[in-house]
């Protein structure tokens, strides 16, 4: 886990690094980003269709 100190004004983006289909994101997986005191976000990995 990396942990940074965010700014007024910085921005945030985050992806999957390149990998096969066995070792990126899967459906059901859940990305969690916490900014303690300020927001959590968890958001679930879906297969688009």
């Amino acid at each position: 886990c990396d942990i940074m100190t965010l700014e007024p004004g910085d921005i945030f983006s985050t992806a999957s690094p390149p990998a096969g289909p066995e070792e990126g994101l899967q459906p059901g997986d859940v990305i969690e980003s916490i900014a303690e005191g300020i927001v959590n976000l968890r958001n679930p990995v879906i297969l688009e269709k």
